[in-house]
């Protein structure tokens, strides 16, 4: 988990977003009645598996950059605690993953 934010961190932590739901979506791994839409806990166990969790504070803060951007759109719980319920992929978001545009504010780690 990263415990300190950095800008660099944010970036990297937008992209790998974009890029986790982008990947579960060509595999067909979500529900069949939206392709590239990702709830809270299979977005935050990647991230934990992947050791990228953010705090809960960066992780929103990402989502609500995204969601600004129109990258994706987020079902919040307005229920006080500034929590999500979803997270779904948008074609602006897919073409960020592709490679089609660009947006300094999101970082994504290339393998080589």
């Amino acid at each position: 988990m990263f415990r300190q934010t950095s800008p660099t961190h944010l970036k990297i932590g937008r992209g790998l977003i974009l890029h986790l739901i982008y990947l579960a979506a060509a595999n067909n791994a979500l529900s069949p009645d939206e392709p590239t839409t990702m709830n809270k806990n299979v977005l935050v166990i990647a991230m934990e598996d992947l050791k990228t969790l953010p705090r809960d504070e960066d992780l929103r803060a990402n989502l609500r950059y995204l969601e600004d951007k129109g990258y994706v759109q987020v079902e919040w719980t307005h229920d006080g605690t500034g929590d999500f319920k979803w997270v779904k992929l948008l074609p602006s978001g897919t073409d960020l993953v592709e490679g089609s545009t660009t947006d300094p504010g999101i970082l994504f780690q290339r393998r080589q």
